[in-house]
């Protein structure tokens, strides 16, 4: 998940070590510890430090339904059957990189952008108005300018902002950056 990893089968909670305040690490524990069930273990994810705990809490309870879904399908199916399937790219990027630090993600396919929308809605409301629809009539990269940023990046000279550039040359064994 966003915020915790769920371990069904191990009774530990870790915090992740990037999170070094005691009190934060502290109060995330105590969270965890209140809801886990009995012989299962979380750890929590560096992205979850200063959450709500009510957005660590959610979290934990979506992963435990998970699980259970996924013992639930092992009783009804025979193998091979699939039981469960991760989010796909686009759900995963924004779950784990949607944070203060990002204004908006635009997405340029209605159907997609619906999607994205209801899983943020679920799981990340705080984020939900930062997800926007393109509404431009030119290609998104055309729009934005990307396609040229692109080119720009792949061409043997490229201009930095500071004044300065790179030129890379390639050979048949070597390739060289000045």
């Amino acid at each position: 998940g966003r915020n915790v990893v769920y371990m069904p089968t191990v009774s530990h909670v870790g915090i992740s070590r990037r999170i070094s305040k005691d009190r934060e690490r502290r109060r995330l524990r105590g969270i965890v510890d209140q809801m886990r069930p009995a012989g299962a273990g979380f750890v929590v994810r560096t992205v979850a430090a200063e959450s709500e705990s009510s957005q660590i809490r959610a979290g934990m309870d979506y992963l435990i339904r998970c699980w259970d879904n996924i013992r639930a399908n092992e009783r009804i199916h025979r193998a091979p059957v699939m039981l469960y399937r991760d989010l796909d790219l686009m759900l995963r990027v924004v779950r784990d990189n949607l944070d203060g630090t990002i204004d908006k993600v635009i997405v340029d396919d209605r159907s997609q952008f619906e999607r994205l929308k209801r899983y943020v809605r679920a799981f990340m409301p705080e984020n939900e108005e930062k997800i926007v629809a393109y509404e431009g009539r030119d290609p998104i990269f055309d729009g934005y300018g990307i396609e040229l940023e692109i080119d720009r990046a792949l061409q043997r000279k490229v201009e930095l902002k500071s004044g300065g550039s790179l030129v890379f040359d390639q050979g048949e064994a070597l390739t060289s950056i000045d």
